[in-house]
């Protein structure tokens, strides 16, 4: 009786390694690793541009408090020390 020829394997194979299957396997998590990327990217940006959105604001708000501060200043300045 003739035995059959064993299939060769990969050196490293473990029993029921399939290459296909382990390749499909790291494609697939490289491109949730891709999507991961550029998703935080995105939310990078976003944070980026409410952080200067937020630094506008307040140098805005900051702006018109110095204005209004001035304006008191200057009213009670008119008014003299015996007024206050």
């Amino acid at each position: 009786m003739r035995r059959k020829r064993a299939k060769p394997k990969h050196r490293y194979a473990l029993i029921g390694y399939d290459p296909v299957a382990v390749r499909s396997a790291l494609e697939a998590l490289r491109s949730d690793i891709e999507a991961t990327e550029r998703t935080l990217a995105q939310e990078d940006q976003a944070f980026l541009r409410q952080r200067h959105l937020r630094a506008e604001r307040n140098g805005a708000l900051h702006d018109a408090l110095k204005a209004t501060l001035a304006e008191e200043r200057r009213l009670i300045d008119e008014r003299g020390p015996h007024e206050a």
